[in-house]
């Protein structure tokens, strides 16, 4: 969810709100095509396998503060309010 909502705001930011409907498709996309490679077995982290380190494209952004609060808010509500099942 905090991954979710740091694309959506670094999106509005740099682009405006015409980019979110983009986004949102193309993470769909990107998570419906490594769904499948998962589900067929074409999935590999083997060296061999790997790409080659390429430069980050023009849209990138870093996902690190977005892990960082989510971390954060789950370990808070944790603290505060228990397990979510009781």
């Amino acid at each position: 969810i905090a991954g979710f909502i740091w694309s959506f705001v670094i999106t509005i930011m740099r682009n405006g709100a015409r980019d979110v409907p983009l986004m949102i498709l193309h993470s769909l996309a990107t998570s419906a095509s490594g769904l499948r490679k998962i589900i067929t077995g074409r999935a590999s982290t083997s060296p061999v396998m790997q790409r080659a380190i390429q430069p980050r494209f023009k849209g990138w952004y870093p996902y690190a503060p977005a892990i960082l609060a989510g971390t954060l808010g789950a370990w808070w509500y944790w603290e505060s309010h228990g397990t979510l099942f009781r």
